[in-house]
């Protein structure tokens, strides 16, 4: 294997900042926006890797990724039954999660799962709580991120 260029991590690319906002939607427009959360840990990301890993007759390694499920939790105290009745609604699918600095010029970048498999709410501990999934096969990754000078 051919040694890579080091290189120091690209400050540009790094979600840092508190989470502005986190938008449910359509595919087409945004049904639901939360706005003024202050605190660390009311979104969390999960991306599994279904891989396959074969040793061929010389030794080497052959690694293959199969699928990828990505699961994105969003969690607030607001208990609202008119915001669980949307978003449990068939037609939600996409959620949205912006950081307020980070990327270029520190202007936040856009996390974006769309075409989700499945999107539900629920209240657990007096929080409301979103879960979005989507699997894919291959390589492809379930999700984009953006800057938010680009959104």
């Amino acid at each position: 294997m051919a040694d890579a260029t080091p290189r120091t991590l690209d400050k540009t690319n790094v979600m840092i900042g508190r989470v502005a906002t986190i938008s449910v939607g359509d595919g087409t427009d945004l049904k639901l926006s939360i706005s003024g959360l202050q605190q660390e840990g009311v979104i969390i990301i999960n991306d599994e890797v279904k891989e396959i890993n074969t040793q061929l007759e010389d030794y080497t390694d052959h690694v293959e990724v199969l699928a990828r499920k990505t699961t994105v939790e969003f969690i607030f105290s607001e208990i609202d039954d008119a915001d669980l009745d949307l978003i449990n609604g068939a037609t939600i699918n996409e959620i949205e999660v912006k950081t307020s600095t980070g990327g270029a010029n520190s202007t936040g970048m856009v996390f974006n799962m769309a075409t989700c498999d499945s999107m539900k709410a629920f209240v657990d501990g007096l929080k409301t709580h979103v879960i979005a999934t989507k699997t894919s096969t291959g390589k492809t990754l379930n999700y984009t991120i953006t800057d938010n000078a680009a959104a």
